[in-house]
Formats: structure tokens, C-alpha cells, sequence
């Protein structure tokens, strides 16, 4: 089936549509002070390797993906991933069911024994 097929509101109906804005968000070194505030993670080959510092920035970007985050540490891909589902079921158009959201006890919500 071609898109010429496709009703109007179906996925791929708009083969010419585009996107306003960058579609990776990248912070390279020489961009530094001018276009961010610096990298708050590490530079490798000239670009940001994303750090918990850098979340603000990733945020505010209008970008569908950020570029590089260390493996290494999954506290930037966690805070992503539950930002990210919080805003989808905040939309969601019908009732969330309880296993779509994270476990309620995690290490974000523990507290410290002393």
C-alpha cells in the first residue's frame, strides 16, 4: 500500500512533513560558552558525553534524542526514562494501568542508614 492510500490521520500519511529543530542533541567543545554552558559529563572526540549535570540542558532541548550518555553510570538514562513515562501516562487518553509505572521503592526514595 502506498501513502497516496493512507487516510489522512494514519502513521506515514505525512511522508513530507518535517521537523523543527536538531533531531540528536550534541554539545561539541568548540560550542562551548557560545551555544551551552559546558559539559558536565566528559568530552570524547569532541562532543559531551552526557553527565548528571547535563539533564537541565537535555531537557530544554528540542531534540528527539541526546547524543551520547555513559554507559557506565545509568543515573542520566534512568532520569530520563521515568521523566520520560511521567509525561506519557500525564497524557495518556486512557486510565493507566499499575504496572506501567515504576516501583514505588527504588534508590531514588530510599533513605540513607546511618
Amino acid at each position: 500500500m502506498t501513502s497516496k492510500h493512507l487516510q489522512q490521520d494514519a502513521p506515514g500519511a505525512t511522508p513530507d512533513a518535517g521537523w523543527e529543530g536538531d533531531i540528536r542533541a550534541i554539545k561539541w567543545r568548540n560550542e562551548e560558552g557560545s551555544v551551552h554552558d559546558g559539559c558536565k559529563g566528559r568530552y570524547v572526540h569532541e562532543s559531551c558525553v552526557y553527565g548528571p549535570g547535563d539533564l537541565p540542558w537535555i531537557i530544554r532541548s528540542p531534540s528527539l534524542f541526546a547524543s551520547k550518555v555513559d554507559s557506565t553510570d545509568p543515573l542520566v538514562v534512568t532520569c530520563l526514562e521515568r521523566r520520560h513515562r511521567l509525561q506519557a501516562l500525564r497524557q495518556a487518553e486512557v486510565p493507566a494501568e499499575p504496572h506501567w509505572r515504576f516501583q514505588q521503592e527504588s534508590h531514588f526514595n530510599t533513605t540513607r542508614s546511618r
